[in-house]
């Protein structure tokens, strides 16, 4: 029927989609590392080599950080780099690859934090978990499709159910993103959710 290809399409699309994020995972693994090690130099205030490094990570990321000084240019970075993961498109952006509780986390917490040094810490901390979690979904997606030729809904079903089951944000991670979050600036949760101060 037409609507069985229809259907077929768009898991195929699934498929490609969950590929490209899986090839890229690596990279992208590599560039959060990178970035958290950046915000180390940052912070203990070398900024001479944070500057070149800043520079190839914007760059990379399609930031234009000309003019800016490293500490403003990381911010830049961030701001990019928060914005993707509250709207992954990748892998971890199919229906069922994260938790709800995941989700709702990025959701809260990610746009406060590029106002600190340790929120920015995490930001690339949380970045760095959605490239692994991409490519866990290829590693799946990929064994799904050898197994039974194509994604069909059973796959993202079961995708849900690991995904409920390993969620990527831990207790710690919300704690640690409250604390980040609370030490900012007076106002900065006047988007309505609650800042928490740290103990």
């Amino acid at each position: 029927s037409a609507g069985g290809t229809g259907l077929g399409r768009t898991y195929a699309g699934a498929y490609q989609n969950i590929v490209d994020a899986g090839m890229a995972a690596n990279r992208n693994q590599n560039m959060y590392s990178r970035m958290m090690q950046l915000n180390d130099m940052i912070e203990t205030g070398r900024l001479a080599p944070a500057t070149t490094l800043v520079a190839e990570l914007a760059q990379s990321l399609g930031v234009d950080v000309e003019g800016l000084d490293a500490t403003q240019a990381f911010r830049a970075l961030s701001n990019r780099v928060a914005l993707e993961l509250r709207n992954p498109a990748g892998g971890a952006g199919m229906p069922g690859a994260m938790s709800e509780g995941d989700r709702n986390f990025l959701i809260q917490s990610v746009p406060g934090l590029s106002l600190t040094n340790e929120g920015n810490k995490l930001i690339a901390e949380y970045a760095l978990k959605m490239a692994e979690r991409d490519s866990a979904v290829f590693r799946q997606a990929r064994a799904y499709v050898s197994e039974h030729g194509q994604l069909d809904e059973v796959f993202f079903d079961q995708l849900e159910e690991w995904s409920n089951a390993n969620p990527m944000f831990t207790e710690e991670d919300m704690r640690a993103s409250e604390e980040a979050l609370g030490v900012q600036a007076p106002g900065a949760g006047s988007d309505g959710w609650k800042i928490v101060p740290p103990e």
